[in-house]
């Protein structure tokens, strides 16, 4: 984290570990989290940071700061500038694990009125075809217009 002081434009870079609490002067700095991304990618690190300003109406900010876009997450307050620099430490998440292939799901027997009768199967459309074998005539597509040649 880089602080800056705007009354005395002090800047201190402050190394803070995920589930603990810095203090710098009256401001209270907790990250919740922290995720850096993998040296394959371009550099950007984002952290989940609650701050609070204890002076009296002092500011205080609960969200997500990015590194590579600042102006995304902004503490306001009229004393501090507050931003996150890098993620490091063993608390460091790289990416989200996979994600889990999911369950193929087994479908059902159709059953009731609509469910083709003893012996006949469905065919295209789900339409029942007779136990002969004979699909139902599927109609012709019209014939394109003539134009008196090719294009």
């Amino acid at each position: 984290m880089r602080v800056l002081d705007r009354l005395d434009a002090h800047v201190e870079l402050l190394s803070v570990p995920v589930g603990t609490t810095a203090h710098y002067k009256s401001l209270d700095i907790t990250p919740g989290r922290c995720l850096q991304r993998p040296k394959t990618l371009s550099p950007d690190a984002a952290g989940w940071l609650e701050l609070h300003d204890t002076h009296p109406d002092g500011a205080t900010f609960k969200g997500w700061m990015l590194a590579a876009e600042p102006a995304l997450g902004v503490f306001e307050s009229a004393v501090y500038d507050v931003r996150m620099v890098r993620c490091e430490g063993n608390d460091v998440a790289p990416a989200a694990p996979p994600l889990p292939t999911p369950a193929v799901p087994v479908l059902a027997q159709p059953s009731g009125p609509d469910a083709p009768a003893q012996g006949e199967s469905t065919g295209e459309g789900g339409q029942a075809v007779p136990a002969g074998g004979a699909a139902p005539a599927q109609g012709a597509s019209p014939a394109a217009p003539e134009y008196g040649g090719e294009y």
